[in-house]
């Protein structure tokens, strides 16, 4: 049996038959029931409930499981959690003569009090040669400082199946989520106004002189990062692509989404 890794593979598997619109939208609503089920349990504390949201086959093959719940019940606050659900999902899909396997999965930042958690989290959702397989198979929590870490090391083997919990190591710094990720941040300057940057773009792609006028910048690990206050005084992020010096693409974001692009993509 072969699974098809590609997302794109699927895609045009879906294309040929009458449409794929639906098909996605089936795949969000029954990935977005089974995690907002599992976040019901865990805001209440739920151990067994919790469990039962897991696949039978993970149940089995974990051995921590259970202990890993304890853990994960312990750090995790109740409360109300806000998912952020991405738009689009990731996932494995085939289709062999008839039998369907379908998996999704996504990293959501959840809002809980005044803290934001990072899980990544898969779904099987249908899996007729396995039906023990349906459910969710994966789940990886991470505090804000934990995934920030992860970015910088090689990490651990993935465990196949089950859950891990993340949430012993600290960071020095402060961390700020943009975009859905979080940084370690330290901004030279405080007190950017977007209206001043956006002006000063308009005339201006040079990193250099952008670093003169408004400092270093919070973090660069993946992009160049400023905190920079947007309409209504509100904190929004500026995002420059830089490439030899150049500005070569800016655009806003705010902990979880785009807002606007500045300057567009030139390379």
């Amino acid at each position: 049996m072969k699974r098809i890794l590609s997302a794109l593979l699927a895609l045009v598997i879906c294309l040929s038959f009458a449409g794929c619109s639906h098909s996605e939208a089936r795949e969000q609503a029954l990935y977005e029931k089974q995690v907002k089920g599992f976040f019901e349990a865990l805001d209440k504390g739920d151990k067994e409930a919790v469990k039962s949201y897991f696949s039978k086959t993970a149940q089995k093959q974990d051995a921590d499981l259970s202990e890993n719940i304890d853990k994960l019940l312990s750090v995790y606050p109740r409360g109300s959690s806000d998912i952020k659900f991405a738009e689009v999902l990731a996932g494995e899909y085939e289709n062999d003569y008839g039998s369907q396997y379908s998996c999704s999965r996504s990293t959501l930042p959840v809002v809980n009090g005044e803290n934001i958690y990072w899980f990544d989290i898969e779904y099987v959702y249908e899996d007729d040669d396995h039906p023990d397989n349906v459910g969710l198979s994966r789940v990886y929590f991470s505090t804000a400082d934990e995934y920030c870490l992860s970015f910088s090391e090689e990490g651990e083997p993935v465990k196949a199946l089950g859950l891990e919990v993340f949430a012993e190591r600290k960071v020095e710094g402060e961390i700020r989520c943009i975009n859905r990720i979080p940084y370690e941040f330290s901004q030279e300057k405080d007190g950017i106004l977007l209206s001043e940057v956006k002006a000063f773009l308009k005339e201006n792609d040079d990193h250099s002189a952008f670093t003169e006028k408004f400092g270093a910048a919070g973090t660069d690990f993946f992009y160049t990062y400023y905190e920079v206050i947007g309409e209504d005084d509100k904190v929004v992020y500026l995002e420059l692509d830089i490439v030899d010096n150049k500005i070569c693409y800016a655009a806003v974001y705010d902990e979880f989404s785009y807002i606007e692009t500045i300057i567009e993509e030139n390379y």
